[in-house]
């Protein structure tokens, strides 16, 4: 669904073709008859035909396509194969409810308000996209402006007071005080 929108957003007659043309689930036995490895076993008994003759190997760039492919395939195998996947948060949610009622509203983590649909197909494919495709299929990157980092202004001086009993306490950035004995 994300490379379908990402498509339907491109003109092109490639684009048109690649919206059409959608994965379909296969079984690793299928997937090692019919895709990278056998087209990968095809590429190479074509190299060792080919290998007495006095010339450069005419499809060593579609077999290194090919390994990238396969290794690619392998990194994402149990997220493609293994797909029953059931996501458990309980330690999150237990630390999430041990918060103080102040603290819960910056770092509370509210799984059950995860739209995973919306992850995948507003996030993840459009993130995989920008930086990781570009990386497989030997482009460059996307130019983005440099990132402006502004500290914030050092404080002139940090208050210090004297306790009661002659210890110095001092006062953070943020309020907190502590006390030198």
């Amino acid at each position: 669904m994300g490379h379908r929108r990402h498509y339907r957003a491109q003109e092109g007659l490639e684009y048109w073709l690649r919206l059409r043309m959608d994965a379909i689930p296969v079984s690793k036995q299928r997937y090692n008859r019919m895709s990278a490895p056998a087209q990968k076993m095809i590429i190479q008994s074509i190299q060792r035909v080919m290998s007495p003759l006095p010339m450069k190997k005419p499809l060593a760039k579609t077999e290194r396509n090919l390994e990238r492919v396969e290794k690619l395939v392998g990194l994402f195998e149990p997220f493609i194969l293994l797909n029953e996947h059931d996501f458990v948060a309980d330690n999150v949610e237990k630390l999430s409810q041990a918060l103080a009622p102040e603290e819960k509203e910056i770092f509370g983590y509210d799984t059950a308000g995860l739209d995973w649909w919306e992850y995948w197909i507003d996030i993840h494919i459009p993130a995989l996209r920008r930086w990781t495709y570009p990386l497989i299929e030997g482009r460059p990157l996307e130019a983005r402006a440099p990132r402006v980092l502004r500290m914030p202004p050092a404080p002139t001086t940090t208050p210090t007071s004297t306790a009661e009993n002659g210890d110095a306490v001092k006062t953070g950035t943020n309020g907190a005080t502590w006390q030198y004995s």
